[in-house]
C-alpha cells in the first residue's frame, strides 16, 4: 500500500520500504491512478454510497485542485456536498427518461459493489 505526503516541495509517494519519491515522476496515467485511489477512501468516509460516482466527477478536475482537496478535508467535504446536490437533481432526471427495467440496472450501478 502507498500513501500520497504533500509539501512544499510537491507530492511525495511513499510505498513501502522503498524511499519516497515524486509523484510528478510518474507517467500521468498511474499518477491518476494513486489520485483516484486516494481520493476514493477519503470521499468514502464521507458518503460511502455514491463514492465511486463522486470520486469520478471529482477526477474531471483539474489535477492541482484535486490534490488540493486531499490536502484540505473541509474543501473534500464541501465538494462532496456539491457533488450529492448535483446527484440528487440528476438521478431523478435520468429516472424519468428510463423504462422500468433500465431505471432498476441504473439505480444498481448507482451502487457500490461492496454492501
Amino acid at each position: 500500500m502507498y500513501r500520497l505526503s504533500f509539501s512544499n516541495n510537491g507530492v511525495q509517494v511513499f510505498l513501502g520500504d522503498l524511499p519516497p519519491f515524486d509523484l510528478a515522476s510518474l507517467p500521468p496515467k498511474e499518477q491518476r491512478n494513486m489520485i483516484g485511489s486516494t481520493l476514493y477512501y477519503s470521499v468514502e468516509e464521507i458518503e460511502p454510497r455514491f463514492a465511486p460516482k463522486i470520486t469520478g466527477m471529482i477526477l474531471e478536475m483539474d489535477q492541482d485542485k484535486v490534490l488540493h482537496l486531499l490536502e484540505s478535508p473541509e474543501a473534500l467535504k464541501e465538494v462532496v456536498k456539491e457533488a450529492m446536490e448535483i446527484l440528487a437533481d440528476w438521478i431523478p432526471q435520468q429516472m424519468q427518461l428510463l423504462g422500468k427495467e433500465d431505471a432498476c440496472k441504473f439505480l444498481a450501478s448507482m451502487l457500490p459493489a461492496k454492501l
